[in-house]
């Protein structure tokens, strides 16, 4: 249905798959989830009709059948769709676009973010998708910090010597991140104890290691041996996604039920709308 013609740096993706950590199996899935799920809810696809790519490099997307599709996540420049007629059209973020069979997409520079979502589901799946819209994006995001995520203690914080040095310090991401999560730069906390037995970790758990902290994201491995000093909310696990080696991060503390309150004004904000 959709192939790479041009590659990029790309890996195709699903949703986190949840319930088999204690058989060692992570989530997995997209980094992104929110970015993925929201594309999913505009298009109005489900079970396994559609198909993803993620990106941080894009390349360039051919479709063999009549499809529609959607971009999420980081927006680009000049983000086009070629048509077999030999006409093209301009593909905004978070918009779904009817993508007819020999048309290819071309996709510029990002303009902000990190990781691109190209989403796709063959025409005779789904309704028309075409009237449905995605909210814009400051309504989207209402509930994010952007710059800032929101953490709560982990269960070995009582370790550190200073526990508020952590959210007090900015952290640059490291180069050597990926997928599974991101190396934190910046000065270590000091704490009485870097040993402890192997104990399970989750999404956004932040392991500090001897170089430094390391937060999880959902292709993690399952348990860790390093302390499990703070925990980034649910809400803000899939904005780590989109943040690039070498940027700027801080952390805030808020208690659980803070971290409740933004994960459910998040469920809302991903609603689609339809246009008039």
């Amino acid at each position: 249905m959709l192939k790479e013609v041009a590659p990029g740096f790309s890996r195709k993706v699903s949703l986190p798959v949840y319930g088999l950590q204690d058989r060692g199996i992570a989530p997995g899935g997209a980094a992104d989830r929110f970015s993925l799920e929201c594309a999913l809810s505009v298009l109005g696809a489900g079970g396994d009709s559609w198909e993803a790519y993620e990106s941080v490099v894009p390349g360039r997307w051919e479709w063999d059948e009549d499809s529609f599709a959607v971009m999420t996540g980081a927006p680009c420049k000049n983000a086009l769709l070629c048509l077999p007629s030999g006409g093209a059209e301009p593909v905004a973020e978070g918009v779904p676009f009817f993508a007819p069979a020999g048309s290819r997409l071309n996709c510029g520079e990002r303009i902000k973010g990190f990781r691109i979502y190209l989403t796709s589901v063959k025409k005779t799946e789904i309704p028309d998708p075409i009237r449905r819209r995605l909210l814009p994006v400051e309504e989207r995001y209402a509930w994010a910090e952007f710059g800032c995520i929101r953490v709560v203690r982990g269960p070995e914080a009582a370790l550190l010597k200073d526990p508020s040095v952590f959210c007090r310090s900015y952290w640059k991401i490291s180069v050597k991140s990926d997928h599974s999560g991101l190396r934190l730069e910046g000065i270590v906390p000091e704490t009485d104890s870097l040993n402890m037995i192997s104990d399970a970790v989750a999404d956004g758990t932040v392991q500090l290691t001897p170089q430094g902290p390391i937060v999880l994201l959902h292709s993690r491995q399952t348990v860790g041996g390093y302390p499990r000093i703070y925990n980034v909310i649910s809400a803000d696990v899939d904005l780590l996604a989109q943040y690039m080696p070498g940027q700027i991060i801080h952390f805030r503390e808020i208690d659980i039920g803070e971290a409740r309150r933004i994960n459910e004004e998040k469920k809302l904000s991903a609603v689609a709308f339809e246009t008039e």
